[in-house]
């Protein structure tokens, strides 16, 4: 998709109400959407903004999600990440090579802390701390060398076949909804390594492109991971893999979405677009009075009131905001709004021009 055929997204609510995503914008292109997956309608928000950008341009959307929420297995490609290929190569001396160092070694320890995690391990006991060879490989090899080392075989063996997992991470290509990788939903930590494998894999993928695309990373976080009851371990993970993925847009052409049923971790994210569809979560009860403050009236009745589709747009870098019950999402087209503009122009010359008549009689 070439930067001249880029269109924005326009989202509008009732009346002449709307606002424009311009989601290609380094300036904009984050966007959060906190809403309950059962209660709102949120996932057809979502579905629509992807089928949209992959009519102009199929390789654009990335998603990551749920497994229980992919209604459709249809998908028309399967490919394979090998991260075990792409950390058995060194780091091109480029520009930026000290922080992308940095970062790869970021996720293989945000990996190996979610294996303890898995296993219930303290992360050292599992596996000590190794070198690498920075000239010849990426930091993860360091390690499956150590396993060598490891006399215990249960533990050996256990840790070969985590490892060998990073070997051929799927992403299924959706005719209309683009590449998705779809995680597994088990215990807290069982979904905390299925999610991290999703996000690590798009991160590596993006360091070797074969030429620029512009792209959209849609993330909906499972709820399992944000909410209350979830360990203060898993979450500080979870910020961390999401921090990294959202950090990509000042590097890559690139916007992501994140979507969560919580309000955590979306304050800590800097994110500079938020929509809020009803939502069910005590990090922030809406329902609580202290916290009603933080919402329109006019949202809230619409959500007591039982609505689906009740929705809160806001630009925390300007202000404007949007609110509505009859959301719709699609392409900015500037002629068709013209042609709008023209037809909304002369309905009103038409009036007035009747009142006149009247005024003369």
């Amino acid at each position: 998709m070439t930067t001249q055929s880029l269109q924005p997204i326009l989202i509008t609510g009732s009346g002449d109400h709307q606002i424009l995503w311009n989601w290609f914008d380094l300036y904009e292109s984050r966007l959060a959407i906190i809403g309950d997956n059962n209660e709102s309608n949120k996932q057809q928000h979502l579905k629509k903004i992807a089928e949209e950008l992959t009519k102009k341009d199929p390789k654009t959307v990335f998603w990551i999600k749920s497994e229980e929420a992919s209604v459709n297995d249809d998908y028309d490609s399967l490919d394979y990440y090998n991260l075990m290929e792409f950390e058995q190569v060194p780091t091109e001396n480029v520009r930026g090579k000290e922080e992308f160092d940095r970062k790869r070694m970021d996720f293989v320890q945000l990996f190996l802390e979610t294996i303890s995690l898995v296993k219930g391990e303290s992360r050292l006991s599992l596996i000590p701390l190794t070198s690498y060879r920075e000239n010849v490989e990426g930091p993860l090899m360091g390690y499956v060398r150590a396993l060598e080392k490891i006399d215990d075989e249960e533990k050996r063996e256990w840790l070969s076949y985590q490892f060998d997992s990073l070997g051929k991470i799927e992403w299924k290509y959706f005719q209309g909804e683009g590449y998705q990788y779809l995680y597994q939903n088990g215990t807290v930590e069982e979904t905390l390594l299925s999610f991290l494998k999703g996000i690590w894999s798009y991160w590596a993928l993006t360091s070797n492109l074969a030429e620029p695309q512009q792209m959209l990373l849609i993330i909906e976080v499972p709820k399992q991971l944000t909410d209350m009851a979830a360990p203060k371990e898993v979450k500080a993970i979870i910020q961390k893999l999401l921090a990294s993925t959202i950090a990509l847009t000042e590097e890559i052409t690139l916007a992501t979405i994140v979507s969560t049923e919580t309000f955590f971790p979306i304050p800590e994210l800097n994110m500079r677009h938020h929509l809020y569809f009803k939502y069910n979560s005590s990090d922030f009860d809406w329902r609580e009075e202290e916290k009603r403050s933080y919402f329109p009236d006019e949202l809230m009745k619409m959500w007591e009131a039982g609505s689906n589709n009740a929705a809160f747009l806001v630009d925390l870098a300007t202000g404007n905001a949007l609110i509505t019950d009859h959301m719709n999402i699609e392409l900015y087209n500037p002629d068709k709004e013209a042609l709008k503009q023209e037809a909304i122009e002369q309905e009103e010359g038409e009036q007035e021009e009747e009142k006149e008549n009247i005024d003369t009689l």
